[in-house]
C-alpha cells in the first residue's frame, strides 16, 4: 500500500492536509456489514481515522482481520468484550466531529465520489 495521489479533478489538486488520508486500512475478511459493502465489495482501503471511529464505537459483535502499517491484525469484539487494541480506544470528541474520510479506491483510478 502505497500513499495514494491520484484525483479525479482537472482543476483542483489532492490536498493533503495531515497524514490521516495517506494512513490506510486494509480489509482482509470480516462479518461487519459495513466493511463488507463499503470496502471488501468495493475494493476500497479505509482511512485508519475512519476506521478507528467505526472499530470504537462498535455495538455489535463482529471481527475484523486487516492489514495496517505492513501487520495483517485481527480485532474479535464478543458478547460486549473486546482484545486490547489501539484502535478500540476512544476517539478525540473534536476530532471525531471535525473529521471525516470517504473510501480509497485501491486503483489508479479515482472516481467521482460527489
Amino acid at each position: 500500500m502505497g500513499q495514494v495521489r491520484v484525483n479525479n479533478h482537472f482543476f483542483m489538486p489532492a490536498l493533503r492536509i495531515a497524514g490521516f488520508q495517506d494512513d490506510l486500512v486494509e480489509i482482509l475478511d470480516t462479518d461487519n456489514r459495513d466493511l463488507v459493502e463499503n470496502y471488501l465489495q468495493k475494493e476500497n482501503y479505509i482511512t485508519a481515522f475512519e476506521f478507528h471511529r467505526l472499530i470504537s464505537s462498535a455495538d455489535e459483535e463482529f471481527f475484523v482481520e486487516f492489514r495496517h502499517e505492513g501487520k495483517v491484525q485481527r480485532i474479535d469484539l464478543v458478547n460486549s468484550k473486546t482484545d486490547s487494541h489501539p484502535f478500540l480506544e476512544k476517539q478525540n470528541l473534536f476530532m471525531r466531529k471535525l473529521l471525516f474520510f470517504r473510501p480509497v479506491p485501491k486503483s489508479d483510478l479515482s472516481p467521482c465520489q460527489h
